[in-house]
């Protein structure tokens, strides 16, 4: 079997020679790639727009966030990615041989970030970790950001919907997902509702957001296969 045929849905481009997801047309030329090194600098302008970084949910990065933060971050995905394809990344395909790094779309087995309880977070962490792929137990987790060039443009829905459906589904066997989003992050909110999420619970004053006073409310949504 050739590498491309293996790797379906994805396809190589011919130019990058790397694995890439197409979204569905209208939003063609946007394209889900594996992290890449040089991506460090386009991420470290839209992780520090203000459009984006206030909406970054629990564990989300530093405030600025430096090229070091980013550099960490980034290897770690690609570590990741290297080996089994499962960190993703958004790019816009404005030319072939040409990328403008939008943002990043990635997924990975629950993390339960949202509870405090270090030893129940743990369990409940370890218990995921025990199940294999395709297991109808088995919880994902997404996360993404989007840059403001993009926003309600219905993007990230599409980014969200081909991950799922082209990727999730059919090769990872993705039964139950989980995502979070802050109160307030309508935008977010609607690109998971759009996609089949639905809100599970709201945890008020849960987070405390560097810089700001008050604790956020976090919203839990969750995904399952074949829910109306």
């Amino acid at each position: 079997m050739s590498m491309a045929a293996s790797l379906q849905p994805l396809v190589i481009n011919p130019h990058t020679y790397e694995p890439v997801l197409r979204l569905d047309a209208p939003y063609q030329n946007i394209i889900i790639i594996p992290p890449r090194m040089e991506d460090v600098e386009p991420s470290v302008v839209v992780l520090n727009d203000p459009e984006v970084y206030p909406w970054m949910g629990i564990g989300g990065p530093d405030n600025p966030y430096t090229k070091e933060n980013a550099q960490v971050w980034i290897e770690r995905v690609k570590t990741v990615s290297d080996g089994i394809l499962r960190e993703i990344k958004l790019r816009n395909n404005r030319e072939e041989t040409g990328f403008q790094v939008d943002g990043y779309i990635g997924i990975e087995r629950g993390t339960w970030a949202e509870i405090i309880e270090l030893e129940e977070r743990q369990r409940l962490v370890n218990a995921n970790h025990r199940m294999e792929v395709g297991d109808k137990e088995l919880w994902w987790q997404i996360g993404y950001y989007l840059s403001p060039t993009h926003h309600s443009q219905g993007t990230m829905s599409a980014a969200i919907g081909a991950l799922i459906n082209k990727w999730a589904i059919p090769r990872m066997g993705a039964k139950k997902i989980r995502a979070t989003s802050f109160n307030g992050n309508r935008g977010s909110m609607r690109a998971m509702q759009k996609n089949g999420f639905v809100l599970a619970k709201t945890l008020e004053g849960c987070v405390q957001v560097q810089g700001e006073e008050a604790k956020r409310d976090l919203r839990i949504l969750e995904w399952s296969l074949g829910a109306d």
